[in-house]
């Protein structure tokens, strides 16, 4: 393609961006049209885009992942974090995007070295005993580097990659601008193009910040404090910033390597297990769980103990979340549809733009694939991936948190099968549901709540008088305003009048009952069964037309 002036490249653009993000826009959408995204590269922009007919042989989903793959860190980032999202994406795509390499080229040691010196205020010679310049592993936003303290311990110091902050913001930019253009143009759907970016790129700006990982490391570490199965690597916070990151190296076995645990004599079957129950602990009773625990970032000490590492990113299960997700596990054991619609509506996850009928047709039809009364035999894999499908399906918007446990869970599942091919997720589950009944559902706090939601009841009760108060006295002074949305007028006309027909004749009833009784207590005669006719016969159509005013009342049905 031939070069273009800032000025005529600006030209070509349907979106608008900053003028330093021009030639990096231009950039991604050749990038588009390299792997076939033709209508894309069309719509953001005024020139023809040339064809390549030879890409077109990946499958759409490959296409995309290479796209990504190929325009860096960024877009690596983001494909990363949307393969969580199979609520908005095809599960499929979700599956590829998952494959996204994080490996690139280190950065010298001198650079990290200078890095650490502006961010902690000391050389690395000051802090450490010794730094190996050589990256023990280098990914699109940072690389780790292996060093001894001073004391002689082992660390690992992770030193941000030079300029990618100001490179992911630049992208994000125009990741917006474009979704936000897509918007405009395109049908709206449940859920925005923008909402979506600005969703996952929040994600991304928070790996940017390694006090942030240092945090979630160290709220770990505070839940695990009395489990000695389980170990979280300390955090050194004088050497620690916002660029650099310093913790304690754990020098273990990677559940990634199965012929080592095996050689040295470790007990795979119950590394998978244990696992399985420290992560189910994150989940349901912590409320926080490691949001990535692939094979790497789970290592193996004596004794069977294991480690987590890595917290870049984790899952937060607020209180209304976790109540959804602990309904969920129970609707799979009792193959209970509505008990799962209930939590969807508790956490606002259908609305009106969802096919509810659809919705709990596709659901009655998946819990009638499972096993009764037991998760045993349960394939929850294959479960969770024909969940999150018709969730997709049903544009079900659910909460991110939710759908990163979703992929969390599948990778723990795929980690013990390959610790131990005979591992069953659910089975895990349910022997931790028996053990930690008590802690799961933590009564007392429920307690709590309840006794709170009620002492809220008994307040506003009280307050409505003093409300009503206030109210009647604007009324009085003509201070009150009401909004009156009529829709149907006519249906509201004719409830109006029903309303009226129905207080005239109880007022008609009140009136004869009261009649009757003091036609009672006259003796004039005729007598019919020893009453005043009078008296009986306003007493007879008091009754007749008491009980049709009753029964009118009770069966009547608004339309």
């Amino acid at each position: 393609m031939p070069p273009f002036k800032i000025g005529e490249i600006m030209d070509i653009f349907k979106i608008h961006v900053n003028k330093r993000n021009v030639h990096r826009l231009n950039t991604i959408i050749d990038t588009f049209v390299k792997y076939g995204f033709y209508g894309l590269a069309d719509r953001l922009t005024y020139r023809i885009a040339p064809k390549n007919s030879g890409i077109k042989r990946d499958s759409y989903e490959v296409r995309i992942r290479k796209c990504f793959q190929e325009l860096g860190p960024t877009f690596i980032k983001f494909g990363q974090l949307l393969s969580t999202r199979t609520d908005i994406i095809p599960e499929k795509l979700g599956e590829e995007l998952s494959h996204l390499q994080d490996d690139t080229q280190p950065f010298s040691g001198s650079e990290a070295r200078e890095i650490f010196k502006n961010e902690i205020g000391l050389s690395v010679e000051d802090v450490f005993a010794g730094f190996d310049d050589t990256p023990v592993a280098s990914a699109s936003i940072g690389q780790a580097h292996s060093v001894v303290l001073k004391n002689g311990k082992n660390a690992i110091v992770k030193i941000q990659r030079p300029g990618i902050e100001d490179t992911i913001y630049s992208d994000i930019d125009i990741m917006l601008s474009i979704a936000r253009f897509l918007d405009v143009s395109e049908k709206a759907g449940p859920i925005s193009y923008a909402e979506i970016v600005e969703e996952i790129s929040k994600a991304i700006k928070g790996e940017l910040d390694y006090n942030q990982e240092a945090r979630n490391s160290e709220k770990f570490a505070e839940y695990c404090k009395e489990d000695d199965s389980v170990h979280i690597p300390e955090v050194y916070w004088d050497y620690t910033a916002r660029r650099v990151l310093t913790m304690e190296r754990i020098m273990g076995i990677p559940v990634k390597d199965l012929e080592r645990l095996k050689n040295d004599g470790y007990d795979t079957k119950q590394i998978a297990k244990l696992g399985a129950h420290s992560f189910m602990k994150q989940v349901f009773i912590y409320g926080y769980f490691h949001g990535d625990p692939h094979p790497s970032n789970i290592m193996v000490l004596p004794n069977n103990k294991i480690a987590f590492i890595d917290f870049g990113v984790v899952g937060r299960l607020d209180k209304n979340l976790m109540k959804f997700v602990r309904k969920l596990f129970i609707s799979f054991v009792y193959q209970d549809a509505d008990m799962a619609l209930d939590g969807f509506e508790e956490i606002r996850a259908i609305d009106s733009s969802t096919d509810y009928h659809g919705f709990s047709r596709e659901l009655n039809k998946m819990y009638d694939k499972l096993y009764v009364g037991s998760l045993k035999t349960l394939d929850m894999e294959v479960v969770l991936r024909d969940f999150m499908d018709i969730i997709y399906k049903f544009r079900v918007h659910m909460p991110p948190d939710f759908t990163l446990l979703v992929k969390a869970l599948i990778t723990i599942e795929g980690v013990g099968r390959e610790l131990d091919p005979e591992f069953n997720l659910s089975e895990a589950s349910s022997q931790f549901f028996e053990e930690n009944f008590i802690d799961i559902y933590d009564y007392r706090s429920q307690i709590k709540d309840k006794i709170g939601d009620i002492k809220d009841s008994m307040d506003s009760m009280v307050k409505i008088p003093v409300y009503m108060s206030k109210a009647l006295k604007r009324f009085e002074n003509n201070d009150l305003d009401l909004k009156i949305r009529l829709i149907e007028t006519q249906k509201l006309r004719d409830d109006v009048n029903y309303a009226f027909n129905k207080l005239s004749l109880s007022i008609l009833v009140a009136a004869l009952s009261i009649a009757s009784a003091m036609f009672m207590q006259v003796d004039i005669k005729p007598h019919i069964l020893g009453m005043p006719f009078a008296g009986f016969a306003t007493f007879s159509v008091t009754v007749v037309l008491g009980l049709w005013l009753l029964l009118s009342v009770i069966f009547h049905k608004p339309k």
